[in-house]
């Protein structure tokens, strides 16, 4: 199995997405850690504009099988090239789904649904971005059987439990 991720918006996200990526590096046999040009800049947001085709062109290094494992943004843009079909992951693992990113996006029902892979979600109980009971009430109310949503014990956006996260991850991979 391989894995492509996919990190949140701030460049302090870029530390953040190569440790994991090291972390769960037992699990897969290639890993491909994508970065965004915004990164470079101040104060920048990725702009989907940018960040999809340079996406899409590190696809070239990942064999087949894979999972995407996303954070925050990176969520909604794996979300949104799965609905382009250019991602085909066997599996999706979500950390801080940014529901209001999707929300704003206007196109999150259709988004979501377009994703028929099985999806693990590790939300933080009161992530500022979008809580554990709020992602729970999302897809609970569109009866989207393919997502589980796993409550982790943090008040933030950030996902640094390790010893938490990967054996979730890892039950999840081999289910």
């Amino acid at each position: 199995m391989n894995a492509l991720f996919l990190p949140g918006a701030s460049n302090r996200n870029r530390q953040w997405i190569h440790a994991f990526a090291e972390q769960l590096g037992s699990l897969f046999d290639v890993r491909v850690v994508c970065e965004y040009q915004s990164w470079d800049q101040v104060g920048a947001h990725p702009d989907e504009l940018i960040e999809l085709p340079r996406i899409t062109s590190q696809l070239k290094d990942l064999p087949t099988p894979y999972v995407v494992v996303a954070k925050s943004v990176g969520t909604y843009f794996a979300l949104r090239l799965i609905r382009q079909g250019v991602l085909q992951p066997t599996r999706c693992v979500f950390l801080g789904a940014a529901l209001g990113l999707l929300q704003r996006a206007g196109d999150a029902d259709e988004l979501v649904s377009a994703n028929s892979v099985p999806t693990l979600i590790l939300q933080n109980r009161h992530d500022p971005v979008a809580s554990f009971t709020a992602v729970q009430s999302y897809l609970a109310s569109r009866k989207l059987n393919n997502y589980r949503a796993v409550e982790l014990p943090s008040e933030t956006h950030d996902y640094i439990q390790y010893d938490l996260m990967q054996p979730l991850i890892q039950d999840f991979l081999a289910s």
